[in-house]
């Protein structure tokens, strides 16, 4: 079993993620009280829709916003649903049942069938059945299909600094639309601010760090460093899929989807807010600044995303989810195992970590753009989590 890596990290991202995590906390401290995480014993119909709503996600693919939608959709339908509700097990069920047929109809069947499998009242249906209507309605036209996040990019005239499609496969800029979409909690996104300037001290300290850790026949990184490249490289909402399972398993429904809705609708709108600011800033990405120095065979450990560079998209969701974690489930261990590796952590804020730090070893990003992902995210996440304490949260 892989430990934890114990290469020391820079002092601005360690300032970075208790910092924003304070601002975070600050900003969620009364919904700590409310213990909305009620641990009941197993519930079987927390882990049967959860494990539906993975299915359906994967069946229909996309882009990552678009499975943080359909999981969002789902389990804020259940949040509403729940509340109230003579029989919640039913009430989460329909809820995320037909949200679920609404965007896979193809899977309908399947779904019949799970809901079928419930022993649920009638007024519990009803319930859910409503909830997930009146959820349906609220968001058509969000901006988030598949062809609207990935609408065609136009890249401005390359100039140093500016973003252009990066190897092996040069393809345009992807999710260019993303940061279109409607937010599902805030009214106003916050921006992280330009990115560092080339040329500047901090620009050349991160480029060189990338440059000696993150290439693929890096002398210099570590194999704990590796590890933890490759380990965060896929998608986080998948992997935080695999985060979550064991602690809404124990949950009844009304707590579990107070979680779930939580939870993806904060990084959800973590996302949009990353993508806003890729594409205002189009920044480069490190393996076309290193090239363009004369470079020309240095490639990265990790394939870079077709995105601009900044801010980053891991941090940004690892730091939002972390806040929504902390603030409904309190400081817990976890673990998470990813082709046959595992790692555990003591807190949240320890995913965050190792993701500004992968996102370097990895050769996909600038330390201070690590840094501006992870600080968004945690924005993100004081804003939407005081919003839903607004809403008696």
């Amino acid at each position: 079993m892989a430990q934890r890596e114990t290469a020391p990290a820079d002092a601005g991202t360690v300032d970075v993620v208790r910092g924003l995590r304070a601002a975070a906390l600050t900003a969620t401290v009364v919904l700590l009280a409310g213990g909305c995480a009620r641990l009941t014993g197993e519930q079987d119909v927390t882990a049967r829709w959860f494990d539906r709503t993975a299915e359906v996600v994967a069946a229909v693919g996309g882009p990552d916003p678009v499975a943080t939608r359909t999981w969002a959709l789902a389990w804020w339908a259940a949040d509403r649903a729940t509340e109230g509700s003579a029989d919640p097990d039913g009430a989460l069920a329909a809820a995320v049942h037909d949200v679920l047929v609404a965007i896979a109809p193809d899977r309908r069947e399947a779904l019949d069938e799970a809901l079928e499998d419930g022993d649920h009242t009638g007024a519990g249906l009803a319930d859910g059945r409503r909830a997930a209507a009146a959820v349906l309605a609220e968001r058509a036209g969000d901006g988030l299909t598949v062809a609207e996040v990935n609408r065609p990019y136009t890249p401005r005239p390359e100039a140093t600094g500016t973003y252009r499609p990066t190897p092996p496969d040069l393809v345009p800029g992807q999710q260019a639309g993303e940061g279109d979409a409607t937010p599902l909690l805030l009214t106003e996104l916050p921006d992280p601010g330009p990115p560092v300037r080339p040329g500047s001290a901090r620009y050349a300290t991160d480029l060189a760090e990338v440059r000696r850790l993150g290439e693929r026949g890096s002398t210099g990184r570590t194999a704990e460093q590796t590890e933890v490249a490759l380990f965060w490289a896929p998608s986080l909402v998948t992997l935080y899929t695999d985060v979550l399972r064991p602690f809404v398993g124990p949950l009844d429904a009304r707590a579990a989807a107070e979680l779930l809705g939580d939870f993806h609708r904060v990084s959800l709108d973590a996302q949009l807010a990353v993508y806003r600011a890729k594409y205002a800033y189009e920044a480069w990405r490190p393996v076309t600044a290193l090239r363009e120095a004369g470079l020309a065979d240095w490639t990265p450990l990790v394939v870079t995303p077709p995105q601009p560079e900044h801010p980053s998209g891991h941090t940004a969701y690892a730091a939002a989810a972390a806040s929504v974690l902390q603030a409904r489930l309190g400081d817990r261990r976890s673990s998470l195992t990813v082709d046959g590796v595992t790692r555990e952590f003591d807190g949240w804020d320890q995913l965050v970590q190792e993701n500004v730090d992968g996102r370097v070893w990895g050769g996909v990003h600038l330390r201070s753009s690590d840094e501006a992902g992870a600080a968004l995210g945690y924005q993100v996440a004081a804003n939407g989590l005081a919003r839903l304490a607004q809403w008696g949260r």
